[in-house]
């Protein structure tokens, strides 16, 4: 299986590590763990690539808030958030949902929304991408300018702010 790994294919192993992870109660044999892994380093290499997979577009909820998660991702946060707004407009389609609205996506992303890091785009960055959304409420989006144009975290800013 680790010689299958590609950015094509990671999405589909971790998804199958994962469940059969789960099966067996939770109990990771050293080969799942060292599967796993390679599996998340495959996608820190190559996230741009990986993020545009149809594969990416199945996976689980808690596989993408743990692939969001990561602390080291070789893309833009731009590109995350999209491909994140895609993963939940697809998995919204998948349940006959055809035009998903803001608030369908935001539930959809649940506590994902929250692990990409809005406070480390420019200003010009974030304002194109939320400017005309309703993903995040005005209050996350007042939190996310505050401390991009201060540098200074608003007890009240829910998003992760460390550059990757």
């Amino acid at each position: 299986m680790k010689n299958s790994i590609s950015p094509d294919t990671v999405c589909t192993i971790l998804q199958q590590i994962t469940f059969f992870g789960e099966d067996y109660m939770e109990k990771i044999t050293l080969m799942e763990k060292y599967l796993k892994e390679k599996c998340l380093t495959c996608i820190i290499v190559n996230a741009e690539d990986v993020f545009n997979t149809d594969a990416f577009m199945r996976i689980s909820h808690d596989i993408l808030k743990t692939v969001v998660s990561l602390k080291t991702l070789t893309t833009t946060e731009k590109h995350v958030f999209e491909s994140c707004v895609r993963w939940a407009k697809h998995q919204l389609l998948e349940l006959g949902n055809e035009d998903p609205s803001d608030k369908e996506i935001r539930e959809k992303l649940g506590d994902v929304l929250y692990e990409i890091r809005f406070p480390t785009m420019t200003a010009e960055e974030f304002a194109g991408l939320t400017a005309h959304s309703k993903i995040l409420t005005a209050h996350e989006k007042h939190d996310v300018y505050v401390y991009i144009a201060t540098k200074k975290r608003l007890k009240s800013l829910k998003f992760v702010s460390s550059i990757r």
